[in-house]
């Protein structure tokens, strides 16, 4: 009967211990599971600092616990202290780790978050080194590749962007930023008819007529068909952000460009001239300057000087232009010059003719940077390019003289802008060089 009572007295003191540790198990769980809670719902709603102290003071007991690291991650990135919500994302990392957790799942997450904020930071090496992590694990995660490839752009890896942007697009049909990520990579490489195919994906799948995205991509598309030299194209698709205020002046220049590439002066005149009271002063005389270089290009030195005296009076000191009126005021003083600069002069001969008060002309020859008139007993040769002449340039004129009149030991040299500094008349015994100030008053006379 004793036996039986010691017996009874045992058993009942293992189940008191039994429901004791589990009512301490229970607390222990309950007051767990409030904590965890408690720091959640206090980051659900921002509170950020509140959830940061319930995280660090719960973290005392438990240190290891890899869920309170990526808490205490998330409200430090709430705070904006973009440094610390890295490192606790990353002990977090570890800390799953060696908890066991599937690195296919959590960890790859926190690497995506951790290279987020290294890349808010601008701190590009650590921030693509996590996103190639993640790509470690799994090649084929979207957001990985096209943030990867933006660091890669940015810092001039062409060649690895584009890996990852070809398998993004690849794999992701609509993933439209990558898409034009890649076309502009494309162009790194000149290949303008890639980045193009692209870019009329976009433009043909994109929904938002309006978004800035697109209008973007209008103007890379616009920049792909001037680079493949379809200036029609490029200018028609210009046109259409004409309406768009962001663009409008690149736009507007930008067609001015491609008009002078295609050789349509007078449309690019035209354009400016319809726009000028919408162009700022700046990108105004930016417009003016381009069709200015391209008219004395094209020797029509007057149609050139003619805007830079626009320039001029639109923004004073516009680059070079105060150096090129000055240089060439001589044409506003003596308007006749007009036909002796101009590419397809009328009426040319018939004036040096008169110029030289010459009785007839034998023969002439004529060259894009010169005229030579042999009057019988003269030979003289008039320098057309609106330019001092060099000294390669009478090399040249010397080689057509003795070609052209073996017999003739001299001739008469005429230059309105006179001698490169580097040359001395004196230098060469043949010419008889004419200073551009008697030859001016020579014009003006006839």
């Amino acid at each position: 009967m004793e036996w039986l009572n010691v017996t009874l007295i045992i058993w009942v003191g293992v189940a008191l211990f039994i429901v004791g540790l589990g009512v301490f198990f229970l607390i222990r769980f309950l007051t767990r599971d409030t904590a965890l809670t408690g720091i959640e719902k206090a980051l659900q709603n921002k509170h950020y600092k509140k959830a940061l102290t319930l995280a660090q003071k719960y973290a005392i007991q438990h240190p290891d616990n890899y869920i309170l690291k990526y808490y205490m991650a998330q409200a430090y990135e709430g705070l904006g202290e973009y440094a610390k919500a890295v490192e606790y994302y990353e002990k977090a990392s570890v800390a799953a780790s060696m908890n066991g957790v599937s690195q296919d799942t959590v960890a790859i997450q926190m690497f995506l978050k951790i290279a987020e904020l290294y890349n808010k930071i601008k701190r590009k090496k650590e921030a693509l080194g996590y996103y190639v992590m993640v790509l470690d694990k799994n090649p084929n995660n979207s957001k990985a590749l096209y943030a990867a490839s933006e660091i890669l752009y940015e810092t001039k890896n062409y060649r690895k962007a584009k890996e990852y942007l070809e398998i993004l697009v690849k794999m992701k049909g609509d993933h439209f930023r990558g898409r034009f990520l890649l076309a502009r990579t494309y162009i790194q490489f000149s290949q303008f008819s890639e980045a193009l195919g692209q870019l009329e994906i976009i433009a043909k799948n994109y929904k938002v007529s309006n978004d800035t995205f697109l209008q973007s991509v209008r103007f890379l598309q616009a920049e792909c068909y001037s680079r493949l030299k379809n200036y029609a194209k490029a200018i028609d698709t210009y046109r259409l952000l004409l309406d768009v205020p962001e663009y409008f002046e690149d736009a507007l220049v930008k067609m001015v460009d491609n008009y002078i590439k295609f050789n349509r002066m007078k449309e690019a005149e035209d354009l400016v001239s319809r726009y000028s009271g919408r162009l700022s002063k700046i990108r105004l005389a930016e417009a003016w300057y381009l069709i200015a270089a391209q008219y004395f290009k094209n020797e029509e030195i007057y149609a050139a000087y003619s805007l830079w005296e626009k320039i001029q009076k639109t923004i004073p000191g516009y680059k070079d232009v105060k150096n090129l009126l000055d240089t060439y005021q001589v044409l506003a003083k003596y308007p006749k010059l007009e036909s002796y600069f101009h590419k397809r002069p009328v009426g040319l001969e018939d004036f040096l003719q008169r110029v030289i008060k010459a009785r007839f002309v034998k023969q002439t020859v004529k060259t894009g940077d010169y005229w030579v008139l042999d009057t019988g007993d003269t030979i003289h040769v008039f320098f057309r390019k609106p330019l001092p002449v060099t000294e390669k340039d009478i090399m040249d004129i010397e080689g057509t003289v003795e070609r052209q009149f073996p017999s003739s030991s001299s001739y008469t040299f005429y230059s309105v802008f006179g001698l490169h500094s580097a040359v001395s008349p004196s230098k060469y015994q043949k010419m008889l060089y004419i200073e551009p100030s008697k030859f001016l008053r020579m014009i003006e006379e006839a």
